[in-house]
């Protein structure tokens, strides 16, 4: 008795299955959909600064490079774009150090990178050169807040109004815990001697 009570316990699972699929109703056919662009309807314009590049602050540590005399640079910035933003900072600009007078050093995220204030000088210059402006990213996993304050002068000073913004840090999952846990943005805007910093939008990324 034992398999020819398996074979109708087989027999009643198939029969089952069967009856199941029979009530599913058949998938439709997919609907064709049609799009339609009208050309001389304009919803919205795209600003003519809309274009951007992003990098990370050691770009401003490799001497040469952003610089009114890296001239095949410039023109392909001009030829791209009259007027568009580079956002400089990235990861990097957590464990970057400025020293005006400092030797320029290229880190990683473990190696600290230095830049100097000829560094961002030369960033002035390819800016004005291309037309172009910048979203600079402050350091808020590894620096204090008066060296923040520090930079925030410096590169006030050398980019003038070819600075877009300031962006104080790049991503808090990443930061050491005692700096994520003290270094709110408001904190930073009432503490870090705001008599000092210039009137500048804040951006974000």
């Amino acid at each position: 008795m034992k398999y020819p009570l398996i074979a109708l316990i087989a027999a009643v699972n198939a029969f089952s299955g069967i009856v199941a699929a029979a009530q599913i109703p058949p998938t439709p056919a997919p609907a064709p959909i049609k799009i339609q662009v009208d050309p001389h309807t304009t919803i919205g314009p795209v600003a003519k600064d809309f274009i951007g590049f992003g990098y990370e602050t050691s770009a401003v540590a490799q001497e040469g490079f952003f610089s009114e005399k890296n001239k095949v640079m410039v023109q392909l910035y001009r030829t791209l774009c009259p007027g568009g933003l580079v956002r400089i900072g990235g990861i990097i600009s957590d464990w970057t150090k400025f020293e005006a007078n400092g030797t320029a050093l290229l880190g990683t995220k473990e190696n600290r990178t230095l830049i100097n204030q000829r560094g961002l000088d030369d960033l002035g210059g390819f800016l004005r050169a291309t037309g172009w402006k910048v979203m600079w990213g402050l350091n808020l996993g590894t620096g204090s807040k008066e060296e923040a304050v520090e930079q925030v002068l410096a590169v006030h000073k050398a980019l003038g109004d070819r600075l877009q913004s300031f962006q104080i840090g790049n991503d808090w999952r990443s930061l050491p815990p005692r700096n994520s846990r003290t270094w709110a943005t408001s904190r930073f805007i009432t503490i870090a001697a705001p008599q000092k910093i210039p009137s500048q939008p804040l951006g974000s990324c």
